[in-house]
């Protein structure tokens, strides 16, 4: 255990020197800069139904992305599910994402899209903002990346619009805290719309802490409805490294 804790030390201070973004999480850019690269893992324990017949699962997510310009990156991610059983089926998801403001007001549009070992797509295409404003130096609010979904397989092909929102904190450079949920989501085809409190207050918060700028250690924990916490949710730890 030591050992790899002096592993990380050791790898963080030698990328430091070569990433060029703020410590502080709130003053990053929306995109990674240009020649600059990430890898990420997190350990996922997800409670999907309070059904007992529906096993909850524990995965691992892994990720890398790098900066193709200062203002576009693309991101490659890999859920791979360890328990109950392994599943032998990963799957890789993409994204791209392009920055379209910067400063006080900063945006990038996002596309992600997946697909399995034989190349059918698996996963909705997902199209949305990832948006920031700074309402002070320290507080932000911000929407999610991924608003609209197209589902590309199944027996039904739903088609979503939803707004996610949230809270940021920022009250140290090495400390970065959030708060989210979701206003609604409207069916557009295939599905029903939802709107805040009436049906469900989906609720996610989520710690970051920075010991440099190249290092980020982060914990998750999400709720698929604030009034119901115990019967569907999802708890993540994990570490992304910069270099």
């Amino acid at each position: 255990m030591l050992r790899a804790v002096l592993v990380l030390v050791i790898a963080t201070t030698a990328a430091r020197a070569g990433v060029d973004q703020p410590q502080a999480i709130l003053d990053r850019p929306r995109t990674l800069p240009a020649g600059e690269a990430q890898v990420s893992g997190a350990v996922v324990y997800t409670r999907a139904s309070p059904d007992p017949a529906i096993d909850d699962t524990t995965s691992l997510q892994l990720g890398a992305g790098a900066g193709l310009t200062d203002a576009v990156d693309v991101t490659l991610m890999v859920p791979l599910v360890v328990r109950p059983r392994l599943d032998a089926d990963t799957a890789v998801l993409g994204d791209v994402g392009v920055t379209f403001a910067r400063g006080r007001s900063s945006a990038a549009a996002h596309v992600l899209g997946g697909w399995e070992h034989g190349g059918a797509p698996i996963a909705p295409i997902e199209l949305g903002v990832n948006a920031q404003y700074l309402i002070t130096p320290r507080i932000a609010i911000f929407t999610g990346d991924h608003e609209l979904s197209i589902a590309l397989s199944g027996d039904t092909h739903p088609i979503t619009l939803a707004l996610p929102v949230g809270v940021a904190f920022q009250p140290a450079p090495a400390v970065h805290l959030q708060i989210a949920t979701k206003l609604f989501e409207l069916g557009l085809r295939d599905r029903d719309s939802a709107l805040i409190i009436r049906d469900g207050t989906p609720l996610a918060l989520r710690a970051f802490v920075s010991p440099s700028n190249a290092l980020d250690v982060f914990a998750t924990a999400a709720l698929i409805d604030l009034v119901h916490p115990r019967d569907a949710f999802a708890l993540a730890l994990g570490v992304r490294l910069f270099f």
